[in-house]
């Protein structure tokens, strides 16, 4: 009996080596006997399902970008890539012995590697992997779909992250160079993350989830380290710049709802902007003097309020945390339940349930992005809307190979910035999906799985 093994891994965000970097030497060397491993069986294939190399952090010059929605030039890109060459050589030699031996290896789009788009990208990866001879070993894509099984990274089905039409991502700036579409989530990393992590004991901030928790927690820290104001200032410019668009209440439910925050949150943050002078496109206003120009009412009342509150603590110690870490640690949740919740779940299955109605064949839907797997052990398939509504496909996580805190498990009164800045409590990834086929049964075997001791 012959049997047919697809391995999916997700989110290793490899960078260039600096103060940014998630991907560690002891991340590096198990990814190494990881792919050795999976390189041993003559019928295995690997998918690497979205952000391999994290293009996002990786950042050779200031503001590499162009605009607020247009980002970096195919040369841009290919830089970047030449960059997590040089960070991670033996990652790109191991790929390289896997497709020598006869295997296929394929990477798919993400939020953080959307620059793999370019041709000219590709063509490099292509030429760093593999000779000439076995380039067609190696593929790229949105989404992978075969024998009942359908692989995507899952960043469209997350509205901050997603883009307006992908594969369709590069668009011409006003000199008609093509550039990369910059998502919401791209500016929030790139103008606000980028520049926390450089700071001492920030480096792995970026790694929290909830993200939008971490920010409040982030930003309630910062208002009282007048050293952190700059980068305060800067990343709430982000919101702010969103925000302009907003023209009802309904634009602000919309945000609130899109973002996985309250509108009370929304109008903390709004708050904040006010006390710290920003508005419009300007980074340094007049103290007190209102010119967000919305025309919501409550948020241009939250940012009046921010305006006029002289004691950056007073904000601070009204941070609306508790709001946040009400639905962490729910005594009546169980295991399952608590991780079934835990994926930012409801629009993921949304987008896998519309996706498995339309191909009837598919069994099981693979993603990433969340950071999170899904393990059998958990027996989640008891409850609702699991398997998929309206369909008998399963969705399933490839998780991470990255550290990752999860607030969501951690006592509310714990969630401090100090809690979030030790290393320890960061879980470590390596997670893995492990796909089989055999001859006798064509129905996929889906195993979520791990590398190593956690």
């Amino acid at each position: 009996m012959t049997t047919a093994e697809l391995y999916i891994i997700s989110d290793l965000h490899l960078c260039d080596g600096s103060r940014v970097e998630d991907f560690q030497a002891a991340d590096e060397r198990a990814l190494v006997s990881f792919l050795f491993h999976v390189g041993r069986s003559p019928t295995s294939s690997l998918i690497i399902n979205g952000d391999f190399v994290d293009f996002v952090q990786i950042q050779p010059r200031p503001h590499i970008w162009h605009s607020p929605t247009l980002g970096g030039t195919e040369a841009d890109s290919v830089e970047k890539l030449e960059a997590a060459f040089g960070a991670h050589g033996p990652v790109f030699d191991a790929l390289s012995r896997f497709v020598a031996t006869g295997h296929t290896l394929r990477f798919q789009f993400g939020n953080h590697d959307i620059d793999l788009v370019w041709p000219q990208v590709q063509a490099r990866l292509r030429s760093r992997l593999a000779p000439k001879a076995l380039h067609h070993a190696i593929t790229f894509g949105s989404a992978w779909h075969e024998r009942g099984v359908y692989v995507m990274h899952g960043h469209q089905a997350d509205p901050a992250n997603s883009f307006q039409n992908e594969p369709d991502v590069l668009h011409p700036d006003g000199d008609g160079v093509l550039r990369l579409e910059r998502c919401w989530g791209t500016r929030l990393v790139e103008e606000f993350y980028n520049k926390i992590e450089v700071l001492d004991g920030c480096e792995m901030l970026d790694n929290v989830r909830p993200r939008m928790q971490a920010a409040v927690i982030i930003i309630k820290h910062a208002i009282g380290d007048r050293q952190m104001h700059a980068t305060l200032r800067a990343g709430l410019q982000v919101i702010i710049d969103t925000l302009e668009q907003l023209r009802t209440e309904d634009d602000v439910k919309h945000a609130a709802d899109q973002l996985g925050i309250s509108r009370q949150i929304l109008s903390w943050v709004v708050s904040v902007a006010g006390w710290l002078g920003v508005g419009g496109r300007s980074h340094y206003v007049a103290k007190g003097t209102p010119v967000l120009p919305v025309t919501v009412p409550s948020l241009q009342t939250a940012y009046n309020y921010g305006a006029s509150v002289r004691d950056g603590a007073h904000l601070a110690q009204h941070a609306p945390l508790g709001t946040l870490a009400a639905k962490s640690m729910a005594a009546e949740r169980s295991p399952a339940l608590n991780e079934y919740h835990a994926l930012n779940n409801q629009r993921a299955i949304q987008c896998a349930a519309t996706i498995a109605t339309r191909h009837s064949d598919i069994q099981a839907l693979c993603f990433g992005h969340t950071h999170q797997a899904i393990t059998p052990a958990l027996a989640i398939d008891q409850q609702p809307g699991w398997p998929l509504p309206g369909t008998a496909a399963r969705l399933y996580n490839a998780g991470a190979w990255t550290r990752t805190l999860d607030l969501k498990y951690v006592n509310p009164a714990q969630a401090t910035f100090e809690y979030i800045m030790q290393p320890g409590h960061y879980r470590l990834g390596r997670d893995y999906l492990k796909i089989t086929w055999s001859d006798h049964d064509q129905r996929p075997l889906v195993e979520t799985l791990a590398w190593g001791t956690h």
